[in-house]
């Protein structure tokens, strides 16, 4: 019982964000409270994620940077020679669709979990997968052996989402939370602070960034010469003492917008890579958020008309609180290891 151990394999880079590891480290605190499991982060050896991991609590294996597909499969069959791990956890989007990863992982000998987030139907051939993408609601996977947790409501974020909820929006909206992403490659950040001087409303901001984006000096410097109200925070635990500390957020289309959804809080996602504009879009349809677009396409006029336009649109604001808890509660943590449980029981790990 004591030397149980369970892996996790994800990245993160200035390119992807840091939003695997994230999910990684609270999973992993998961798994050690609620199932007593040693976990361990299998990771490429990338400098700007190592720092991102440097205050949280998990251990790492770190493989090689440029590892390519096929060294990767040759490095995880020779790791099943010596390791016998309790439960393996997917976390790396290319490689659950390759069926000699896949297979490799599944002769490992212990329950294997997948998660991902594209928007269209993928059967993975894994026991346990969890997508919180939006538009897989419209999926049908029967017929699958696997057990698919699908939507917003199996979103991994730490468990204090599930009881968190800001207040009601107010009539006026003075006060923004910026956070563009970890890494924030698009520099999306300074985009959206120069939209915002345009706005004959000045607003209050709360920016929370990362010393992985590679630009606070920047910033630093950006903001004592500037004639914006701002307060930067770099490097916080997580976002939960800040949500209510403001009447909306201007995010990334990552796990910041689930986790904005879960406060209640309104908001407007700028995009960081292509594939949220899909899932920004759908959470857009559902009710809960403004997609203002791809950030590198969108022009600061534009930008800076959008953000009027929903501080104006207080029915709006009003509207996406209401609509936010039938979309995501925040307590997909929860519900993920009720199944991991079920997992555990058949393989009589209990």
């Amino acid at each position: 019982m004591e030397n149980r151990v369970a892996y996790i394999r994800a990245d993160g880079s200035k390119k992807i964000g840091m939003g695997h590891l994230k999910r990684a480290c609270i999973f992993s605190g998961a798994l050690r409270k609620k199932f007593k499991l040693n976990v361990k982060l299998i990771m490429k050896n990338e400098a700007t994620a190592l720092k991102f991991l440097q205050n949280r609590e998990i251990e790492t294996v770190l493989i090689p940077e440029e590892i390519s597909p096929e060294e990767e499969l040759k490095y995880f069959n020779n790791f099943g020679k010596d390791h016998r791990p309790d439960l393996f956890v997917l976390d790396v989007l290319e490689q659950d669709t390759n069926p000699s990863y896949m297979e490799t992982l599944n002769h490992l000998g212990c329950p294997v979990m997948a998660i991902t987030d594209d928007s269209c139907r993928r059967a993975i051939n894994a026991d346990l997968i969890v997508n919180g993408n939006p538009n897989q609601l419209n999926q049908d996977y029967d017929g699958e052996k696997a057990n698919y947790l699908l939507g917003p409501m199996y979103f991994i974020m730490e468990k204090e989402y599930g009881k968190l909820e800001v207040k009601e929006p107010g009539i006026q909206a003075k006060k923004v939370l910026l956070s563009l992403g970890g890494t924030d490659h698009n520099g999306l950040l300074f985009c959206v602070l120069k939209a915002i001087e345009k706005l004959k409303n000045k607003l209050e901001i709360l920016i929370i960034s990362s010393e992985a984006s590679g630009y606070i000096d920047r910033l630093l410097e950006y903001i004592k010469k500037s004639s914006l109200a701002i307060k930067l925070l770099t490097d916080v635990d997580n976002l939960i003492p800040y949500w209510d500390k403001c009447d909306f957020a201007i995010t990334a289309g990552g796990n910041t917008l689930f986790e904005r959804v879960a406060t209640r809080l309104p908001g407007m996602t700028l995009c960081q890579l292509k594939r949220q504009m899909e899932i920004a879009d759908c959470f857009e349809a559902l009710g809960v958020n403004i997609n203002i677009g791809y950030g590198p396409d969108i022009p600061d006029d534009v930008l800076s008309e959008r953000i009027f336009e929903f501080i104006e649109n207080k029915d709006q604001r009003f509207s996406q609180y209401f609509r936010s808890p039938n979309v995501i509660d925040g307590k997909g943590l929860w519900r993920i290891n009720n199944e991991i449980e079920k997992l555990m029981v058949m393989e009589g790990m209990r």
